[in-house]
């Protein structure tokens, strides 16, 4: 099967260049390419300055604020669930958590930044992205594979989320959404930009909740941002932005184990930012950032079983974080080259206080754990991007030091090489790491036993790709990759030894991620458009939920006339290759949008939406206890100014 595909992927890139006519790395190859790029074109994530795509060896996806509006996505999640290579394990309910799998790799290993901050916890090294207002977001940049050259832990890849721009013009411009649908479930928000003197801001404010879609599934959540931008002088730039978001889910009532749990969170991040000319071809960055989140996850007894009454406390475990951070960077441009060098600062405190009911402590769970874990890291970077003829070359190195795991030394070197007129190759080398979470090292958790000996995780990552136009009316993309892990962290049941046995965290393993991601889209032809997507991923050896393999596949078909109507009809399928034990569901689900304008003049315009989510009252989900909502409906409206 594989060798099949790969034949395929080699015939068409072929077929492709044999009738094409070469050039170098030109305008006219960048505006073929650009057709299906749109205002996709530029990536800042992959070396951490602004740079073409077609001059990017790392595998990238850009979503942006349009792709959003035409999904009608209310949650990160509800994104990253259509990108080729990303595996998300969530109910699909309204304003749901989520794990990330990049290419398969832990949830862990998933790096995600809020303009270039890192939002992940510092306990379990996951990020939840409930928290980030999906209405803020100007565009999502996806990096699958470490990144480490660049951002330092990210073993498995990073997802950069780059918040909308103040204003720049004396009139606000804006807009007000809301939409509702089943289950009292409400998306409602509005947003304010414009420029004062010479301040510019934007403004945003909105509120989400819900019944639950599915087994009292309550969502509630309030959340604004602000951003503002102005000049210290003809060369110098500087601004701040501050948000605050407070989601509150029920993860609804579990009878087969007689437990019943909520979360409640509440995060507070700010961004500060200056940008000085240096010359004509320089530029100094620096940034600073600043986050505080409180988490709560309460577990209480529902009363079905004699061991305990309804209402009794299972598990009280509470997480109050704060971690603020300090880069800078110096940019030089010139006609061959794009070199940045940096440093970057972190600090993190946690205080972890665990609760336990007294069924848990009849199995020798002590009634309260508090830790205070912290640590400190510091790390400098270069990279360089070497435009020569049809090629370029990225080279790339950091060293990263951390209080609690030491040094990591991540080099990179990646090559795009322009084959023909409208294709372009790709392929990169990097060692990436993953510090382990200060949960697993410093503070421990319930009946596990930190281990302040565990060692950073590490991944030798190999990819390659081709980019291709087929004539003027189809895009395609694949590629092949290959991650070698080594010193995987594992579980050992009993390993903390007398006197409680507590399991204990340790490095052992090693595992290897390979496989392929297929994407396909056409030029509109009479407005219509399609898109296909697919990802095949082979694990070795088996994880510990059974899995050896996994599957997914997109498909979009899509009519855009570019003035007054949009619709999407998207069909999503994921395998996750799990136990039986787990009683998986993969079927198919497909969402329907549709977009109208009705009222639009020279400032204003009125648009009607709609969308019907899993048509066809599909099943798709990892674990039974978990299933993902049934067919549900849902309209509004959007006011723009």
């Amino acid at each position: 099967m594989k060798k099949q595909v790969l034949f395929f992927v080699a015939i068409v890139f072929i077929s492709t260049c044999a009738s094409a006519e070469t050039a170098l790395l030109s305008e006219r190859e960048l505006r073929t390419l650009s057709a299906f790029y749109s205002d996709r074109e530029i990536s800042v994530t992959a070396t951490r300055t602004p740079k073409p795509l077609t001059r990017a060896a790392e595998n990238i996806t850009v979503i942006t604020a349009d792709d959003i509006k035409a999904m009608n996505a209310h949650t990160v999640a509800e994104v990253l669930n259509r990108v080729p290579g990303m595996f998300v394990n969530f109910t699909q309910d309204f304003g749901t958590t989520a794990l990330l799998y990049t290419q398969s790799a832990e949830d862990r290993h998933t790096l995600v930044l809020v303009d270039g901050a890192r939002w992940n916890f510092l306990g379990s090294n996951t990020a939840e992205t409930n928290t980030i207002p999906i209405r803020i977001i100007e565009r999502i940049e996806i990096v699958k594979g470490p990144a480490s050259s660049a951002w330092g832990s990210s073993l498995g890849g990073v997802v950069n989320i780059i918040t909308k721009k103040a204003g720049t013009t004396a009139s606000p411009t804006g807009s007000v959404r809301i939409s509702g649908g089943e289950h009292a479930s409400l998306d409602a928000g509005a947003e304010m930009a414009g420029m004062a003197n010479s301040l510019g801001y934007y403004l945003f404010a909105g509120t989400q909740q819900s019944d639950g879609l599915r087994e009292n599934r309550h969502y509630r959540n309030n959340h604004f941002f602000s951003k503002f931008a102005f000049l210290l002088g003809e060369d110098t730039r500087a601004g701040i932005s501050v948000g605050y978001s407070a989601p509150n889910n029920d993860q609804g009532d579990l009878t087969i184990y007689d437990i019943s749990s909520w979360t409640d969170q509440k995060t507070l991040f700010s961004n500060l930012f200056l940008t000085a000319d240096l010359g004509p071809d320089t530029r100094f960055e620096v940034a600073g950032h600043y986050i505080r989140r409180e988490l709560e996850v309460n577990t209480s007894l529902l009363g079905l079983t004699p061991m305990g009454r309804a209402g009794d406390l299972y598990l009280n475990s509470q997480f109050d974080e704060s971690n603020y951070g300090l880069s800078m960077k110096i940019v030089r441009e010139t006609e061959r080259h794009t070199l940045v060098a940096g440093i970057d600062f972190d600090r993190g405190n946690l205080e972890q206080t665990l609760r336990s009911g007294s069924l848990l402590q009849m199995y020798g769970a002590p009634a309260v754990n508090h830790t205070k874990p912290s640590e400190e890291s510091w790390a400098v970077y270069a990279n360089d991007t070497i435009v020569w003829g049809r090629w370029a070359i990225t080279p790339g190195v950091r060293f990263d030091h951390n209080s609690v795991s030491g040094g990591f030394f991540s080099p990179s070197l990646g090559i795009t090489y322009q084959l023909c007129e409208n294709t372009i190759l790709r392929a990169g080398i990097a060692r990436g790491f993953h510090y382990p979470p200060l949960s697993a090292s410093e503070g421990g958790g319930l009946f596990v036993d930190p281990n302040p000996s565990l060692d950073a995780e590490e991944v030798w990552s190999y990819q390659a790709g081709i980019e291709s136009t087929i004539g003027s009316a189809l895009w395609f993309k694949t590629t092949v990759f290959r991650h070698d892990q080594d010193k995987a962290m594992r579980n050992i049941p009993g390993g903390g030894g007398p006197p409680a046995y507590n399991d204990l965290l340790v490095n052992s393993d090693k595992l290897k991620r390979q496989g392929i991601e297929i994407e396909i889209k056409t030029q509109p032809i009479q407005n219509f458009s399609v898109g296909l997507s697919g990802t095949y991923v082979h694990l070795s050896p088996a994880l510990d939920v059974g899995a050896t393999e996994r599957w997914q596949a997109g498909v979009l078909l899509q009519y855009d006339d570019m003035e007054t109507l949009r619709a999407q009809l998207y069909g999503g399928f994921v395998d996750w290759d799990v136990y039986s034990v787990y009683q998986p569901a993969k079927d198919m689900v497909w969402d329907f949008n549709l977009q109208k304008t009705v009222y639009r003049n020279r400032d204003h315009s009125l648009d009607l939406f709609f969308s019907l989510h899993n048509i066809l009252d599909g099943s798709q989900y990892v674990q039974e206890i978990y299933k993902n909502p049934s067919r549900w409906v849902e309209g509004g409206l959007q006011w723009r100014y």
